[in-house]
């Protein structure tokens, strides 16, 4: 007897969403880029660069282990405190975690564009506390997140704005 099981085929963005539900994430952002995917990629995952201006607790992020997978980072706030994270990095995808903290981008296709998410939530028994403390600025951070992508990627593909 042959049976045929339901299945369903999700997206980088789909995939992150139902990340984000399973996990309560109080950070949770969607928005649209007119740049295709690799352009958005290209900016959104070059970590130790951008992370650090997006999250403005942090001072730091840096690869330690070259191109183990997954990979280990460690984060360093702006005060000092060093967090080490485990990242699964590939185009389109992003998933970082450290024994309080759980963060990840995605990015789909999109008509001609890119369709790109992020999420950010706590982990580990205080997590209920941490979240309460989180919520209140889940919005705002994920929006500037965004808002800097988007500067970011426009500036990549017209060239930095002229001053004259």
């Amino acid at each position: 007897m042959t049976s045929t099981w339901p299945t369903a085929r999700l997206d980088a963005v789909q995939r992150l969403r139902v990340l984000s539900e399973t996990l309560r994430a109080p950070l949770y952002a969607e928005a649209h880029f007119a740049e295709p995917p690799a352009d958005v990629w290209s900016v959104a995952g070059d970590l130790p660069r951008h992370l650090p201006q997006w999250i403005r607790t942090m001072r730091s992020f840096e690869f330690v282990d070259g191109t183990a997978v997954p990979r280990r980072a460690v984060a360093v706030s702006r005060l000092g405190h060093r967090a080490v994270f485990e990242v699964a990095l590939e185009p389109g995808w992003c998933v970082m975690q450290s024994p309080y903290v759980i963060g990840g981008m995605a990015a789909a296709p999109d008509g001609d564009g890119t369709r790109f998410a992020v999420l950010g939530g706590v982990r580990g028994r205080l997590r209920r506390t941490r979240r309460l403390l989180f919520v209140p600025l889940a919005g705002s951070s994920a929006r500037r997140m965004l808002d800097h992508l988007a500067r970011l990627v426009g500036e990549r593909a017209t060239g930095p704005a002229q001053t004259g």
